[in-house]
């Protein structure tokens, strides 16, 4: 390739020994060869910066930052702090790479310009080695020119599966440290408005390890806390700028986080905290009560579920401390919610 821009990539890491080396495995096995790994150890307490290390003594190309632990945003901003790449790019330490991902995100960059070049992300169990594809949902066929509100549209949010140019992290853009779920989610709505477009590939780059015991596996109230406080804000951002398109999908979304965080509260048995969540976002969901049953991909039973408590909270309360119902809850919270971002 005559013209070979440098990517960083950057892999935030915090106790994760049993899976780093398949990761950085896929990393120096990429076809495209002109990278910069800056691999950030976050404070581990396992044997990551010893496996960090040992990497770095084998390939130049690494760079290694260890760091008291702050939280995976500030892990990832550690690494844009001290990246030189033309392009930058993240992955998380128990994930891994198609051996031509960034070939594939780079030769899409070539080709169109476009200041994000996105592929697609598969999610892979840890009890059987089976992808989940993705449900991309674009209102246009040219998905090599998407503006802000094609993205929104498409529901995918992640930061993992996508390559950036370096030039939209300046002036001092980086992840909101504050936040410990749905950072990324912050993150594509602050820098995805500031390209000049996405460029999107339907070809495979990226594999999501879905981990029991992980954040995103059965995530907290105090985690979708957090969840709920972005889709808020895309939310808002959405109808602030009167993207119509995306208004339906994002509202839909933000009516399964707004489900989410109840069957959480549930299963903390916060009982307190149920009826003052239902109260307060009974308001905002009668208000977009079409959207949940008309454009919600959430099934009738689902649907139930979101309108009783929030229209009859007490009785709910009441209604939910019958035995078995914890059981049923927990079940469908685990099976029912995809992840929409990692800590990890």
């Amino acid at each position: 390739m005559t013209n070979s821009p440098l990517i960083s990539v950057i892999v935030p890491i915090y106790n994760v020994a049993a899976y780093l080396p398949r990761c950085v495995d896929s990393i120096l096995a990429q076809t495209y060869k002109n990278l910069e790994i800056i691999l950030v150890d976050d404070g581990s307490t396992d044997n990551c910066l010893e496996i960090c290390q040992q990497y770095a003594q084998k390939d130049n190309r690494i760079k290694v930052i260890h760091q008291e632990n702050k939280g995976v945003s500030a892990a990832r901003n550690a690494g844009l702090d001290n990246m030189h790449g033309d392009f930058v790019a993240f992955v998380d330490p128990d994930d891994w790479l198609a051996e031509n991902a960034y070939e594939i995100l780079i030769d899409l960059h070539q080709k169109t310009g476009a200041d994000i070049a996105w592929g697609v992300l598969l999610y892979n169990t840890s009890k059987k080695e089976s992808n989940i594809p993705p449900h991309f949902q674009f209102p246009t066929e040219n998905t090599e020119h998407l503006t802000i509100e094609e993205v929104l549209c498409s529901g995918n949010l992640h930061c993992v599966d996508k390559m950036y140019a370096a030039k939209l992290f300046s002036p001092r853009l980086r992840l909101n440290e504050k936040l410990s779920f749905s950072e990324d989610l912050d993150l594509i709505l602050r820098i995805v408005p500031k390209a000049n477009f996405v460029a999107f590939t339907d070809l495979p780059i990226y594999y999501y390890f879905m981990r029991s015991g992980s954040i995103t596996h059965a995530p907290s109230v105090s985690d979708l806390s957090n969840d709920i406080h972005v889709w808020h804000k895309i939310y808002t951002f959405t109808k602030k700028k009167n993207l119509t398109k995306a208004i339906s999908p994002i509202t839909c979304t933000f009516i399964g986080v707004q489900c989410a965080f109840i069957v959480a509260v549930i299963l903390e048995d916060r009982q307190n905290q149920y009826t003052f969540s239902c109260l307060q976002t009974g308001t905002w969901l009668r208000h977009n009560i079409k959207h949940l049953l008309f454009n919600s991909p959430m099934g009738w039973p689902g649907k139930i579920f979101m309108l009783f408590p929030l229209f009859f909270p007490y009785l709910a309360k009441w209604l939910f401390r019958l035995p078995g119902i914890h059981f049923l809850l927990r079940k469908q919270f685990n099976t029912r919610f995809a992840p929409k971002s990692k800590t990890v």
